[in-house]
């Protein structure tokens, strides 16, 4: 079944029930099925579309989930599951309430009635009373609202254009999970290439999406689910890709597939593997193909949220810098906080949270199939500092989802949020930005609600600040984009690029040399109508990723619907 539900709000959608209502218990809790096989297919469901950004007793990136069938009845519950959309629009208040705090609405997922049943059922045989969501303790100031300034516009509209739509992979939304767009220079013409989560790799041309590699039929323990990012979820071109045709690739395998690099710690079962792995590009009757592959690295995850994230080479290193040749792997915390192992993601010494650097040309990592970089602050036993993996390049990320480079060398890495903030961070070597104890600028007790967050005392932060950081009653999960150095759209010239993944809005900021910078929101327009990503998609949940060609000229793509937008044009507007 696609994962999806978890944070396009099915659950947080039933949970902020909790913050808008009371004294509803007596009534409610009645008419669920107490039959042990639906609840522990109900546990399944609950895993696959939920646990992604939900738990049961604490906070998530979604509120906990234990007390939504004592504080809401069942007919309600149902309802709303099964059309959200039909709900609003009967005029019920508490669908309009959450619309207006999280902003969309959720798409009809055609879940099957008695699906829906078997999730209720389990929620409410895991049922527990909610703890005090709001205290101070210790003379600490409890942060509301960490970013009070709403965002301004910038003044400019993109004019798009649709491009492509990338063949459905599912029955249900998300249609066609298509997560990177990325082109590459090859002889006398730029190329562009696309993945799917669901484990497709095609080529988009004139001819429309053509398919170069299927996952599943190479790796048979091949997982797109559960989690939002399950699946094939990056890849990178070689910078000498002209000459060597050597294309990485990131995937998802079951927790027990094979046996991993890095494993989760002795007791603990791995939810999920994820795996790097070198390709040849070859040609054959006039279609691309990958062969090999020659695997480099595998990790566990201990569970399914916040795997393994995009993969990426500095694109302005060049032979001979000591950045050249040199992959940069995103790694998430794998869900580690949600289920309190913050431990995991603290120690230096676990690959979990972390920015990797490897070099695929080398031979002395782990596995014997990628290299150590000199470079790296843990490489080589440094001293001086405390003990880290050599892999590491830096650390202190929850989901560091996406990687962007400046002309001049700056390494941007966007990090999605937990409850309240979402970051952009300029990365520099060795250094620790923040996470599981800080989000944004602001504190966070790990032995309380990890929804709650605390301003800084005062004292000097060890970790690194963002650059941006914007909150939730803006944009819910970043979406990483690139500063823009191409030649078509001269109004957006040395900006960076990016949105926000459930609304779809794009903004821009100028972060290069910046220690704070300003993220000022584009408009958008279709065949010269303004419209929003959402609307383009015709679904609640617009899904954004944002990508570009080998020249630098960007697209916007939903998930959604595997939609591929271009860029066409840049122009001043007035509000």
């Amino acid at each position: 079944m696609t994962p999806f539900l978890s944070s396009t709000r099915f659950t947080a959608f039933l949970a902020l029930w909790l913050c808008l209502s009371s004294g509803f218990a007596a009534a409610f809790g009645e008419g669920y099925s107490e039959d042990e096989a639906d609840i522990r297919e109900g546990r399944a469901l609950f895993k696959s579309y939920c646990a992604a950004c939900h738990d049961l007793g604490h906070d998530g990136i979604g509120p906990a989930l234990g007390p939504v069938t004592l504080e809401r009845d069942k007919d309600w519950l149902q309802r709303f599951i099964e059309n959200p959309q039909a709900l609003l629009d009967s005029g019920d208040v508490v669908a309009e309430q959450l619309v207006r705090k999280y902003g969309v609405v959720m798409p009809t997922f055609g879940l099957a009635p008695e699906e829906v049943e078997k999730v209720l059922a389990y929620l409410h045989a895991r049922r527990r009373p909610l703890r005090e969501r709001v205290a101070v303790e210790d003379g600490r100031t409890v942060v509301e609202n960490p970013v009070p300034e709403k965002l301004r516009r910038a003044g400019i509209a993109l004019d798009l254009e649709l491009a492509w739509r990338v063949p459905a992979s599912s029955e249900k939304f998300p249609r066609a999970r298509i997560n990177k767009l990325a082109g590459v220079r090859d002889g006398e013409r730029d190329r562009l290439f696309v993945c799917d989560q669901n484990g497709f790799f095609y080529e988009l041309g004139d001819e429309g999406p053509q398919l170069v590699l299927e996952m599943s039929k190479v790796f048979p323990d091949f997982v797109s689910e559960p989690g939002l990012a399950t699946g094939f979820s990056s890849f990178a071109f070689s910078p000498d890709f002209e000459s060597s045709r050597l294309v990485y690739t990131q995937h998802a395998e079951r927790g027990d597939a094979k046996e991993a690099d890095f494993k989760v710690p002795e007791g603990d079962e791995a939810q999920l593997q994820y795996a790097i792995n070198e390709w040849r590009m070859e040609e054959h009757g006039g279609k691309s193909i990958l062969v090999g592959p020659r695997e480099l690295l595998r990790i566990e995850m201990i569970d399914t949220s916040h795997g393994m994230q995009e993969l990426a080479f500095n694109p302005y290193a060049v032979e001979g810098d000591g950045d050249y040749g040199l992959l940069y792997v995103g790694v998430g915390d794998g869900g580690a906080s949600y289920i309190r192992r913050v431990d995991l993601v603290e120690d230096g010494s676990r690959i979990w949270g972390k920015l990797l650097r490897i070099d695929p040309r080398g031979s002395d990592g782990r596995s014997g199939e990628y290299g150590i970089p000199a470079g790296n602050p843990f490489a080589g036993g440094s001293t001086g500092r405390p003990a880290g993996l050599p892999e590491v390049y830096a650390l202190g990320f929850r989901n560091p989802n996406t990687m962007a480079w400046s002309q001049g060398g700056e390494l941007f890495v966007s990090d999605i949020g937990h409850w309240n903030v979402e970051e952009l961070n300029r990365v520099v070597v060795g250094a620790d930005y923040g996470w599981p104890r800080y989000e944004g600028v602001y504190e966070i007790d790990l032995k309380e609600s990890q929804r709650r967050i605390y301003a800084r005392d005062g004292a000097a932060s060890p970790v690194v600040d963002p650059v941006i950081q914007i909150d939730h009653d803006e944009i819910r999960a970043i979406a990483g984009g690139f500063i823009y150095e191409g030649e078509r759209l001269p109004l957006l010239k040395g900006l960076y690029l990016f949105g926000g993944i459930a609304t779809g809005r794009v903004f821009v900021a100028d972060v290069k040399g910046a220690e704070e910078a300003e993220a000022k929101e584009l408009q958008l327009f279709v065949e010269g109508v303004e419209t929003t990503l959402s609307k383009m998609v015709n679904v609640g949940r617009a899904d954004l990723r944002i990508g570009s060609d080998a020249a630098g000229e960007p697209f916007v793509l939903s998930k959604s619907d595997g939609s591929i937008w271009r860029v066409a044009r840049a122009r001043r507007i007035q509000d």
